[in-house]
């Protein structure tokens, strides 16, 4: 049995056990920081929290429902241990019940539709079992008063509120950044749902292994990014979205993740006995922030002709990522004829991209690649 600790103030998440298999429906959650900015494959009763949850863990039969300091989470083992079944979500201000529907992983029928949540958050496992390269002795998962999450090994989509009435069946899956060592969830992802949810835009945080959560993170965070877009792909009748408007957002080695998808996505696996592993995995365009290679100006990808459409931004100020990187990254596409930009900002560092932050430069970014990918038809 692994336990992941979230360190998290009293009013939000005390603690989440899991080991590895799960008979369980998601787990809801809060932001667990500003506002600013492990799947299963039964069907029990969902634990529910409310702001401030994290709806961590894959692990447990009968999970606990909580309010705004417990999260819904248990405090370990069996009963009270807060577990989600991949693709299967449950608004945290519904009824236990509401939105069940099948384990995206075995091909059972679903739900016709499943409405976001109205508030936080609502996580589910990516897989439906254990991961591919799971790390059995991996360290216990870590969160940050502000919601930073370290060393993860069970990776999970986080659905975000969305106005429904202005839904535009467009959606971005965020990879959020951290040196392949932390995620920065609440200041990419939660903050931009809360920025674009308003606009009918659906948002999903994709929190892949970082950290001690595997043996080798780039190669395993690859598989989660590509398991993430087919995941929401699977769900595009079930989530009102356009399978064909699927995008990926990423910040720094998220986006650095992002480029490797760019680079290596697949069109599915035909054979394979998991409905979800059949579609492709190629985003249908990408924005990549302040794209980092481990402090490299040189472009390590190998893209082809096929490479979704791509709109990259960043700071000439930026010395944790030289924007030499993103210039050569902008050469490559535009040498083999794929749609890209490139936006330049003078000055915001390598944070001058967070759209909850008042005082980044380039937080107006998305004013700029919404009316791009209008203009090049991606979006209505």
């Amino acid at each position: 049995m692994r336990a992941c600790l979230l360190l998290i103030p009293a009013f939000l998440v005390g603690a989440c056990a899991a080991d590895g298999k799960s008979g369980n429906q998601p787990a809801t959650g809060g932001s667990g920081g500003k506002s600013t900015s492990a799947a299963g494959d039964g069907a029990s009763t969902p634990s529910v929290g409310s702001a401030g949850g994290s709806g961590l863990g894959n692990g447990g039969s009968t999970p606990s429902l909580g309010g705004a300091g417990d999260g819904g989470l248990g405090s370990g083992g069996s009963a009270g241990a807060a577990a989600m079944m991949a693709g299967a979500p449950v608004d945290s201000g519904a009824s236990a019940d509401a939105g069940r529907s099948a384990d995206a992983g075995t091909g059972e029928a679903s739900a016709p539709y499943e409405p976001a949540p109205t508030k936080a958050f609502v996580e589910m496992n990516l897989y439906p079992g254990d991961p591919p390269n799971l790390l059995a002795n991996a360290p216990m998962e870590t969160i940050e008063p502000s919601g930073r999450i370290h060393d993860v090994s069970i990776p999970t989509l986080r659905r975000y509120p969305l106005d429904e009435s202005k839904a535009t069946g467009t959606a971005f899956v965020v990879f959020p950044g951290g040196g392949y060592a932390t995620l920065n969830m609440e200041g990419h992802a939660a903050a931009l749902a809360q920025r674009l949810g308003p606009l009918g835009i659906a948002v999903f945080g994709l929190k892949y292994r970082v950290g001690g959560g595997s043996m080798n993170v780039p190669r395993d965070a690859l598989l989660d990014a590509k398991r993430a877009v087919r995941l929401v792909r699977s769900k595009a009748a079930q989530w009102a979205l356009a399978p064909n408007r699927i995008g990926v957002i990423s910040y720094s080695a998220g986006s650095h993740l992002d480029m490797s998808l760019v680079a290596g996505f697949d069109l599915g696996q035909p054979a394979t006995v998991d409905p979800v592993e059949r579609l492709s995995s190629r985003p249908d365009f990408v924005a990549s922030m302040c794209t980092w290679n481990f402090g490299s100006a040189m472009s390590p990808f190998k893209f082809t002709a096929s490479a979704p459409p791509a709109y990259l931004c960043h700071a000439q100020d930026d010395t944790t990522a030289p924007i030499a990187l993103s210039l050569a990254i902008d050469q490559q596409l535009k040498a083999l004829g794929v749609l890209e930009h490139l936006e330049v900002y003078p000055t915001g560092g390598h944070d001058g991209f967070n759209v909850g932050n008042p005082n980044s430069p380039g937080r107006d970014w998305p004013d700029k690649f919404l009316p791009w990918l209008k203009a090049n038809q991606l979006t209505p």
